[in-house]
């Protein structure tokens, strides 16, 4: 944690709102970043960002200093994302691919070409078929770069569980990638 995070979660335990509001300023990226690749809908990610910095704020006095302020953020953002990714399954939902969810200014590293576009769409819909355990430990681990144990820390899932949803994760993208890849180039002759 750098210096500044420690002098401004001191000042925001001591009910300084200004603080408050640099902090967030200062994390909100990121964490719609990781909101949006979880659940890849804009209003979506934006509610929980807005939801686990009012959590943030609610518990804030009981954050221990020696700690990561980013991790604690990650873990509220991440068990937001899942609780929002398991009542879409059980009223199934479905992700909508309306090009406004698409919006380029929240995606920090997306290249703005066609190609670009049409595999994060086809990552789209194969991510659509992931339970919400498989969806967010592929998230975490294969888009955000988290390591493993990292995963486990966001999660609160053990390793074993964290490397078998990765397992069939991918198993189940690669096989819909590769599907949709042999549907396309028929669909072409």
């Amino acid at each position: 944690m750098t210096t500044s995070d420690i002098q401004l979660i001191i000042k925001c335990q001591d009910g300084d709102q200004a603080a408050f509001k640099t902090l967030v300023e200062k994390h909100q990226s990121y964490a719609y970043t990781l909101a949006f690749r979880l659940l890849w809908h804009q209003q979506d990610a934006e509610d929980i960002v807005q939801e686990a910095f009012v959590r943030v704020w609610k518990h804030i006095g009981r954050f221990e200093r020696q700690k990561k302020f980013t991790t604690w953020l990650w873990q509220i953002v991440v068990r937001l994302c899942y609780d929002c990714l398991k009542s879409r399954k059980r009223k199934k939902r479905f992700l909508s691919f309306q090009s406004n969810d698409l919006n380029p200014d929240h995606l920090i590293s997306v290249e703005q070409s066609d190609q670009h576009n049409e595999r994060l769409y086809d990552l789209k819909k194969a991510l659509k078929n992931l339970s919400p355990k498989q969806k967010l430990v592929f998230t975490l681990r294969d888009l955000h770069d988290f390591s493993i144990d990292q995963v486990v820390s966001l999660t609160g899932l053990s390793p074993g569980s964290v490397k078998t949803n990765l397992y069939h994760a991918r198993k189940s993208i690669r096989k819909q990638l590769t599907s949709d890849e042999v549907n396309n180039d028929l669909s072409s002759l």
